[in-house]
């Protein structure tokens, strides 16, 4: 069994090993594209070097300056690159850093709340078993229930003559001629007609005998109408009842220190909203930097592709290949080192090349894994899942599925599914709260009903709002903070 607040940190932990694993990533591609650099430039000397051993100094010269243009165009590119990649790198480590601390301070304090909740449903059960012995409690408690016991029969009334309403109109309705002059209002000061349609209604009247039946489903309709009203009525009566009720509840919760207790709850809920805040922020800085990250690793600059073809043409070059052919037909084995020396660059240049590919695809892979997590847990957090009270039965295999997201081998719905599949709703508060609940500044959704508005993890600064500290009706078991 594990609560979800502690379910919310073990993907919050797993969302920071993915991120890890893309900063080692980065390494490996920094490494990579240094090697590639490296290795172009040696080709673009030995090529220079076997220009002086085939040609006079004119070719020489041409060919030296067309390669010094392109693979100094070429390299500051790269260069620039992976300068970009290494600060993107390191503020997104940074940024990584200061978020798990943050996830971790909220976890903490947010535990202490969940502790402070624990105390006011302590004291509340303390209060309500002593409030029997007040005799002033006793008496407005015997008010309520009668109160409640009378709206309630009035409701069964206006419920009862509604359903004859339904019943007993039925002759009346399926009379098509009677509902004709009904529906004009014949007979009443409503009904307004011509000379001529007044002549025939009245026969109308008389032939579906509408003066006899009308007073008697008039009556039938006036009912239900009037016994809803009174209903109503002594429904509110109760809540005025019972607000005599819940002040001396109240009286008696404050004499055990519940103000105490709702100041405290207030200043643990001011630091987790100051810290949801500084989350969000730094969740958006993380973003814009994923973005960032995300086209410098790309592979598809069309300013470098550009510069690269330049060196490739000036390698590829006629007089360039001639020599490249005609070096083994020399007595000079100068030139033959050279080409050796060549052909063992271009295969580390193949190799290295190849490793940024590679690399560049692990990177997209890994940020793709990690936006998984991510998204699973802003749904997690939006689903209240993280509130006080709730629990997954199903520890490992949540653990376990992570995992296998990370690992790549698993996808993000059927971590969701896992989730709804442990769920377990926190229990209600018996028998709800007295004295209107805890009082807490901006809290009032805390301590009352409502929807979800997410939990401890709510990085835009909430708690779950669905449900949670009652008035004098029943607690729902859906809500927490």
């Amino acid at each position: 069994m594990i609560s979800g607040r502690d379910a919310l940190a073990q993907l919050e932990r797993a969302i920071a090993t993915s991120r890890d694993d893309e900063t080692r990533l980065d390494d490996a591609l920094a490494s990579a594209t240094e090697d590639a650099e490296r290795l172009r430039a040696q080709q673009a000397d030995a090529f220079r070097r076997l220009a002086k051993v085939r040609l006079d100094s004119l070719a020489e010269g041409a060919i030296g300056q067309r390669l010094d243009r392109a693979e100094s165009e070429a390299l500051a590119i790269l260069s620039e690159k992976r300068k970009s990649l290494a600060e993107i790198a390191a503020k997104r480590k940074a940024a990584a850093a200061k978020l798990a601390e943050a996830q971790g301070t909220r976890h903490e304090i947010a535990g202490r709340l969940e502790a402070v909740a624990d105390r006011l449903t302590a004291l509340d059960e303390a209060t309500r078993r002593r409030l029997p012995s007040n005799s002033a409690w006793v008496a407005a408690d015997g008010r309520v229930k009668a109160a409640e016991a009378t709206a309630a029969r009035a409701e069964a009334k206006a419920k009862q003559a509604e359903e004859d309403r339904v019943s007993k109109g039925e002759p009346f309705e399926s009379d098509r001629l009677f509902m004709y002059l009904w529906t004009k209002g014949f007979g009443t000061s409503a009904y307004a007609a011509s000379f001529f349609t007044r002549y025939f209604d009245r026969k109308v009247a008389r032939l579906c005998n509408f003066v006899e039946a009308r007073p008697n489903y008039a009556m039938l309709t006036e009912i239900p109408v009037r016994l809803k009203a009174h209903a109503e009525r002594l429904r509110a009566e109760v809540a005025e009842i019972a607000a005599e009720r819940t002040a001396i509840e109240r009286t008696a919760l404050e004499a055990d220190g519940i103000k105490a207790l709702e100041a405290e709850f207030a200043s643990v809920k001011a630091e987790i909203d100051v810290g949801n805040r500084g989350i969000a922020a730094t969740q958006s800085d993380l973003t814009t930097l994923d973005a960032s990250h995300e086209a410098l690793v790309g592979g598809d600059d069309p300013t470098l592709a550009q510069a690269l073809d330049g060196v490739a043409a000036s390698l590829a070059g006629t007089d360039l290949k001639t020599l490249y052919a005609d070096a083994f037909a020399t007595p000079t084995p100068e030139d033959e080192k050279i080409v050796r020396r060549i052909e063992e660059i271009s295969k580390g240049l193949d190799k290295a090349e190849h490793e940024i590919a590679t690399t560049r695809a692990a990177i997209r892979e890994a940020a793709r894994r990690r936006g998984d997590l991510e998204e699973t847990r802003e749904k997690f957090r939006r689903s209240g899942y993280d509130r006080p009270g709730v629990s997954f039965n199903n520890e490992n295999m949540i653990g376990s599925v992570i995992g296998g997201i990370i690992g790549g081998v698993i996808s993000s719905p059927e971590l969701w599914r896992v989730i709804l599949g442990g769920y377990q709703a926190p229990r209600g508060h018996d028998g709800g709260w007295i004295g209107g609940g805890p009082r807490v500044p901006d809290g009032g959704d805390w301590f009352g009903g409502g929807g979800s508005s997410g939990g401890f993890g709510g990085d835009g600064g909430g708690f779950s709002t669905g449900g949670g500290f009652g008035g004098d009706g029943d607690h729902s078991s859906g809500g927490g903070f």
